[in-house]
């Protein structure tokens, strides 16, 4: 159930972004952004409308993603499903494990969205460091 929930909130993120129409604009620039709340994000953060550098550590938002025609930047590469096997091309920046992600490889992509599941919960404040997660 709680997979579930995870997965639900996950995919009302990735729709928010895709649908949303201006909620607000970065000062002094004419960069759209939206506010996503969530089980991690109780009080919001702010996303760039159409990021595009995405980071995803969740195989079922990548799915997603990919009918959405949302380019991704880098994903954990040890556990693509056959039928995502074009994510494990060159195109794609490996950026760890499921488990052990590698921050810095991911510091330096300078994504502008990082979307997780909950077995990367407990590094949620290390990823947000990062960009909104």
């Amino acid at each position: 159930m709680k997979k579930w929930i995870w997965m639900m909130t996950v995919l009302t993120a990735i729709v928010v972004l895709a649908a949303c129409g201006n909620q607000g604009k970065t000062e002094g620039t004419k960069e759209e952004t939206v506010t996503v709340k969530d089980m991690l994000n109780k009080d919001g953060v702010k996303i760039k409308k159409n990021p595009k550098k995405v980071v995803v550590f969740d195989m079922g938002s990548l799915d997603t993603l990919d009918k959405l025609g949302v380019d991704v930047t880098a994903l954990p590469k040890q556990v693509v499903p056959k039928y995502l096997s074009k994510y494990e091309g060159d195109k794609y920046e490996n950026v760890g494990g499921l488990k052990e992600p590698n921050f810095e490889k991911i510091a330096e992509i300078k994504p502008d969205l990082i979307i997780i599941q909950s077995r990367q919960s407990d590094a949620f404040d290390e990823f947000s460091e990062i960009a909104p997660t």
